[in-house]
């Protein structure tokens, strides 16, 4: 009789065996559960973005999030892929120097995952520059690091379209009045980024 008492006990689970396998499942039930959770607030956030209210809400935190630096009205269309502003002014410590007019984007957000920006229109009815910005801190010479730093971010525009594009006579020497269209694409914009001054734009 102990022999046979001996083997079935060795037979059985360990409870210890039994509590890893439980919290096992517990854990992966967590996992699913905030996997879960993630998506539906991902997609709410999308479908809010789509709503009157929502957009109003997008309105307010551009210009909350960015000190009023940028001020957007009139979000339309599909949000974020396929989306219009009525209006869109990018402002500094002087006012607002540049303004866009009914502008419609129409983009791929995915496409980021592959390190690229792949625009498949851009379009404004106006846009007006009526002079470079100013700074509210003066320049600080770049750092190696700085310099060192890439994005490795490629550019595929594949329709661009202003209708009517008004430069200030700050910019220009005097004010002038043309249009823009056409397309473009770079490998990498880091070229762009680190070599680009405005202040030295003729």
């Amino acid at each position: 009789m102990p022999r046979d008492e001996t083997s079935r006990h060795a037979s059985q689970p360990t409870p210890r065996a039994g509590r890893w396998r439980r919290m096992a499942r517990f854990v992966l039930v967590a996992v699913a559960a905030l996997t879960g959770v993630v998506a539906l607030a991902l997609a709410g956030l999308l479908v809010g973005a789509n709503t009157g209210p929502g957009r109003r809400f997008l309105v307010r935190q551009t210009a909350s999030l960015t000190g009023g630096t940028v001020v957007v009205e009139g979000l339309s269309g599909r949000f974020p892929d396929r989306f219009a502003l009525a209006r869109l002014d990018i402002r500094d410590t002087q006012g607002v120097w540049l303004s866009l007019r009914d502008i419609r984007l129409d983009w791929s957000p995915l496409a980021l995952l592959g390190r690229k920006a792949r625009i498949n229109a851009f379009t404004a009815a106006q846009l007006d520059m009526a002079r470079l910005p100013v700074s509210a801190q003066p320049a600080k010479p770049a750092s190696s690091q700085g310099a060192s730093s890439s994005l490795k971010l490629g550019v595929d525009i594949r329709q661009l379209a202003v209708r009517r594009l008004n430069v200030g006579a700050p910019i220009a020497g005097q004010a002038a009045r043309f249009s823009v269209s056409g397309h473009g694409r770079i490998s990498s914009i880091d070229p762009v980024l680190h070599g680009l001054s405005l202040p030295s734009l003729p």
